[in-house]
């Protein structure tokens, strides 16, 4: 019973936040991506998938011996391709990798993702020493700032034109710019698929948990780039 001239307050009630998913990352310009969450379709995750689902487009990524599945990442063990896709991919201008790091297991540096084109291949490169790069193996330019063995983190290059034609690529690690490589980076080599953890012929892999892969059509503003950073320290529990 209330008392005369009592006023009744009720606590209002907020619906908890919900997680981030795949579908948070920014979309336009999307050309495909290869998630560890979301390993098998939209909203779906198969601990037994013999092959990584390419959310956006058609380029399937066929899971090889050194793939694994974690509830949140392709797991590779460093002797040969985690996966591998035999299509190649034209007009990427961004390329986004999120993964743990823990080591190269060939020379102290090994191909984190490696992207074809009909003009060659879009490389990141990790070294164990915490240098990165995007570019050809045996001519690229390193910076440091880069995952070291036992890191988690996200690696973007954006080139400012085709990476085929034009060599210049924005880096940036955890959403912050590190470089811009000026021209007389060679991002491009010859190449015939898209393979993640080593390249397509297995040379220079890694060990790493592979957490997701994203390429664009466009050149993604520091803006967006910082906010899918955001998306996957929330969804990869990155520190």
């Amino acid at each position: 019973m209330s008392l005369p001239g009592a006023r009744m307050f009720f606590a209002s009630r907020k619906a908890a936040p919900s997680a981030p998913t795949a579908r948070d990352y920014v979309q336009s310009g999307l050309l495909a991506m290869w998630d560890g969450i979301e390993n098998a379709g939209w909203g779906q995750h198969d601990a037994a998938a013999t092959s990584w689902k390419d959310l956006i487009g058609s380029r399937d990524a066929t899971v090889g011996s050194a793939g694994s599945w974690k509830d949140n990442a392709l797991h590779c063990d460093g002797t040969t391709y985690g996966a591998r896709c035999t299509t190649i991919y034209d007009g990427f201008r961004t390329l986004e990798a999120c993964y743990l790091f823990n080591g190269a297991t060939n020379g102290g540096a090994g191909f984190v993702a490696v992207v074809s084109s009909g003009n060659g291949n879009g490389v990141l490169i990790s070294k164990n020493s915490g240098d990165f790069g995007f570019g050809y193996y045996a001519a690229s330019t390193y910076f440091s700032g880069g995952p070291a063995i036992g890191d988690a983190a996200t690696v973007v290059g954006v080139w400012d034109a085709n990476p085929a034609s034009n060599k210049n690529v924005a880096q940036y690690v955890n959403g912050v710019s590190i470089t811009t490589t000026t021209g007389g980076n060679p991002g491009f080599g010859s190449g015939t698929a898209i393979s993640f953890g080593a390249r397509w012929d297995s040379a220079r892999p890694i060990v790493a948990d592979l957490h997701c892969v994203r390429l664009y059509d466009r050149a993604l503003t520091a803006a967006e780039v910082a906010a899918n950073y955001a998306i996957d320290m929330a969804r990869f529990n990155l520190t």
